[in-house]
């Protein structure tokens, strides 16, 4: 009996030091393709938006509050300004990202390995996810959704470590660190908390005393490390009055786009299904009843967390949420661990062709995705198909710059601000939405190119109206719309009655009737 159970430890031992081993060499395939993939420059919107704010403290022309990032904006200004850092602004907060998405990557194959004990669970779900879509995509520019999953998958990472090792309290005391910057992160820490103390409880020790203090260091700790949220509260960058608000679990209604549960619901089946085309999606479902018929209780958290992002994008009247659901992608990759795993070391038919039929299923797993969406942004930009659903950007193509991952070769926002921003004079006014109004601010920021023009975000204009404020500013300074195809966005319907629109390469001028 004792020989067994040494024989026991010494196979499980063995195991997680393949399933580390696997870990790291899934980080270090991320971190090439994503370095490789990374745009070496700024994108449109929120991309420009984070390295403008990264690289300038002082550039605090916020579009939307919720959204500070104090958090990833302070390593990301370290990052710009290392000694030996020579790198264009942008192009360092992108590899920042990047980096991240690569840990993330390393993480998720870590709890899919420990849950499952396996590494061919840890390899299943960390390509799964290194290429799945949307996380590609995100780890490609200046985002902040890699270092969210970074700080809160960790989390909960340390926290099911901790569950199979109680003597080490170092284990649980990283995941209240982790959760606390996830709270520093973004309001969504909260709730993170809230699911990482209902399973800190559950898998306690019995004794109740020894549980609530558990409890109560665990939040003190979070609580320390939260400090730049409630910092911001008290600030008021953040309504304290609005909680659901703050988790965006209630987003301010968009004027252009209804909230609709069934359609929205359809949306994110078809999200999921793109993130993981192929082979993926059918293993992850599969790994998903396992873990539900098998009462794996380590899944219970990786199920709940992503859940609350699901709930959030369906309610949402925000139209382009691909990158909501991108906080869900990684707890589905572990599901494709979870079904892999089972596959290959419980399904006899697997017996005598198990190295074929993973060698198989990995390959298949790692190459579909890329093919599959370079060959649908390829014919839906054949067709003039605008499967995104995003509004237009001069020079931009929707279906590549949204079905296809990689950005290195984009630098397209770019060019567009600079031949726009050289087209103006100091003194003149350069209406744009959001999508735009950034890389041109950017341009401004890092050149000398449009010094003195004025960029206006036609959204903070909204209630007032845009025929007001042109009317209010035409006699003082020449107005220009900055788009390639004017839209719904700058009020057309009365601006028209009063005003043409006469085209200077992708901007128009605005001219009285």
């Amino acid at each position: 009996m004792k020989n067994s159970l040494i024989r026991k430890n010494q196979l499980e031992s063995k195991e997680n030091r393949k399933v580390k081993k696997a870990s790291v060499a899934l980080f270090v395939l991320s971190l090439l393709i994503y370095f490789v993939s990374c745009s070496p420059y700024t994108g449109w919107g929120d991309s420009a938006d984070l390295a403008i704010r990264s690289m300038n403290w002082e550039a605090n022309d916020l579009a939307n509050t919720n959204r500070d990032y104090l958090l990833y904006r302070s390593i990301a200004w370290l990052t710009i300004n290392l000694p030996f850092n020579s790198l264009e602004p942008a192009y360092s907060v992108n590899l920042l990202t990047a980096f991240f998405g690569a840990i993330g990557v390393g993480i998720i194959s870590y709890i899919a390995g420990t849950i499952s004990k396996s590494a061919i669970a840890a390899i299943g779900a960390g390509l799964s996810l290194c290429v799945s879509h949307s996380y590609w995509l995100l780890s490609s520019m200046a985002e902040v959704y890699t270092f969210n999953i970074a700080l809160s998958y960790g989390s909960l990472l340390f926290l099911i470590l901790w569950a199979k090792n109680k003597e080490k309290n170092t284990l649980w005391i990283v995941s209240a660190v982790l959760a606390g910057l996830a709270l520093s992160h973004h309001a969504s820490g909260i709730i993170l908390i809230i699911i990482n103390l209902i399973f800190l409880n559950k898998w306690s020790s019995p004794n109740n005393n020894k549980s609530v203090f558990l409890i109560f260091r665990y939040i003190s700790i979070s609580v320390v490390f939260a400090v730049i949220y409630f910092a911001r509260v008290n600030n008021g960058y953040l309504p304290a009055n609005s909680l659901l608000t703050n988790l965006q679990l209630v987003s301010n209604p968009n004027i252009f786009y209804q909230a609709n549960i069934p359609r929205e619901l359809v949306k994110f089946i078809l999200f999921l299904s793109y993130n993981f085309i192929g082979i993926s999606i059918i293993i992850g479902l599969f790994g998903i009843f396992i873990s539900y018929r098998d009462r794996i209780s380590a899944s219970l958290p990786i199920i709940i967390w992503p859940s609350c992002f699901i709930i959030t994008g369906i309610i949402s009247s925000m139209p382009d949420k691909f990158n909501i659901y991108v906080m869900v992608y990684p707890a589905f990759s572990i599901f494709v661990g979870i079904g892999i795993s089972y596959i290959m070391n419980r399904c006899g038919f697997v017996k005598g062709y198990k190295s074929f039929i993973f060698t198989a299923v990995t390959a298949s797993i790692l190459y579909f995705p890329p093919i599959f969406y370079y060959a649908f942004a390829n014919v839906s930009s054949r067709l003039q198909m605008n499967i995104s659903g995003a509004r237009t950007a001069p020079l931009r193509d929707n279906n590549w710059y949204f079905l296809w991952p990689p950005k290195n070769k984009d630098i397209n926002p770019q060019t567009y601000s600079i031949d726009a921003l050289k087209k103006l004079k100091p003194g003149d006014i350069l209406l744009s939405d959001y999508t735009l109004w950034r890389p041109l601010q950017y341009i401004q920021n890092t050149t000398t190119i449009g010094k003195g023009v004025k960029l206006v975000f036609v959204e903070r204009y909204y209630s007032y109206g845009i025929l007001n404020f042109i009317n209010d500013n035409y006699n003082k300074s020449n107005i220009y719309l900055a788009t390639n195809r004017p839209s719904v966005y700058y009020q057309l319907k009365s601006l028209e009655r009063h005003y043409n629109l006469k085209r200077k390469g992708y901007i128009f001028k605005i001219i009285k009737k």
